[in-house]
């Protein structure tokens, strides 16, 4: 016969090992949701607001790396505007081979202009690449290095061809922003522009409204995961004026220019700037038409680049672009000590 002080000695040899393994499964739980807290927080802390909208980066996507290349050739002038141009391209190889390529004619083009150059390297608004990159570079400048009245925007694929000519004449002051119209039979105040080079008037009245609409939809387009185009962003942001109100208002400066008589951002024809579009080396297949990298545009490209120099009897300068750490906080930014600044050519 068992004895109950015997019995409870033997429930207590079982229990007590089982207990042992709970407590083993549940300090093991938790270290494995102690392991992925930081994971955690990492993801909930990509939820960043963006003026009057927030957006959700998505949660394995680790921050872009931001980089911007200074060049300072500006020289104080008496009642002229000073302008900034900016190019900028993603990590991409093709499109940031490129851009070392039409950098150096456009560089050089500053410096004897005695204007400002800065290139943007990186991915803005968690974008995948750097299709909203010009956003981004006209808000960071507005907001922390608002100096300039005027900024020439320049997508990876424009040279400027003539040195001579100087950008801001092609600005009126009563205008928003200057580009190539599409459309021949369109007035001058169309929102139908090619949006690879534009002339903002950065003291506009209407600079502010257009910057944010533009930039929201961008962000828009990021958070679902929608295909990107800037210039459908842009194109919707002009719409929003009537016709009558982007002529009163001043918002277009739309240009005119064809192969025939082009004017200086006609495309390939352009007597300013050229602009190697996507559509001239667009190639065929079975489902449609689809643009992919084209060696033969970069080959042209870089001809061009060569010749601009030749023409002016100079060597192309090399640069070399030197990283910084990631830039989500807006730590790297103009103006701000930690940006990277590069010595300028004597």
């Amino acid at each position: 016969m068992i004895s109950n002080s015997s019995l409870s000695v033997n429930k207590l040899a079982i229990v007590r090992p089982l207990h042992w393994v709970t407590m083993c499964c549940v300090f093991g739980c938790f270290s494995l949701l102690a392991g992925r807290e930081p994971l955690l927080a990492k993801a909930k802390a990509k939820t960043k607001t963006n003026g009057n909208s927030a957006w959700q980066e998505p949660a394995w996507q680790e921050p872009n790396r931001l980089e911007w290349n200074w060049h300072h050739f500006h020289e104080s002038r008496n009642n002229t505007r000073r302008l900034l141009i900016v190019q900028y391209t993603g990590w991409d190889d093709y499109y940031f081979k490129m851009t070392d390529k039409t950098e150096k004619p456009n560089r050089e083009y500053a410096k004897r202009r005695h204007v400002d150059y800065v290139r943007l390297n990186g991915n803005a608004y968690g974008a995948s690449y750097g299709s909203y990159n010009k956003i981004y570079a006209l808000d960071t400048v507005k907001s922390s290095h608002d100096n300039y009245d005027a900024v020439l925007l320049l997508d990876s694929d424009c040279i400027i061809v003539d040195w001579e000519f100087d950008a801001l004449d092609l600005l009126p002051e009563k205008n928003l922003l200057t580009a190539q119209m599409v459309r021949k039979k369109d007035p001058t105040y169309t929102f139908d522009i090619n949006n690879g080079i534009t002339l903002w008037n950065m003291r506009h009245p209407e600079f502010d409204f257009v910057l944010s609409k533009w930039k929201e939809i961008a962000m828009g387009d990021v958070s679902n995961n929608l295909p990107p185009s800037d210039q459908r962003g842009l194109h919707k942001v002009l719409r929003m004026y009537s016709d009558e109100d982007r002529r009163d208002r001043g918002v277009v400066n739309a240009i005119e220019g064809n192969a025939k008589t082009p004017g200086p951002f006609t495309y390939l024809a352009g007597t300013f700037v050229k602009h190697y579009i996507n559509a001239a080396y667009v190639q065929e297949s079975g489902i449609g038409t689809k643009f992919q990298p084209n060696e033969q545009r970069l080959k042209e490209i870089t001809e061009m680049a060569h010749q601009v120099y030749q023409k002016s009897g100079r060597e192309i300068v090399r640069t070399t672009h030197m990283p910084i750490s990631p830039t989500r906080n807006n730590k790297n930014i103009p103006g701000n000590t930690s940006s990277v600044r590069l010595q300028t050519e004597t």
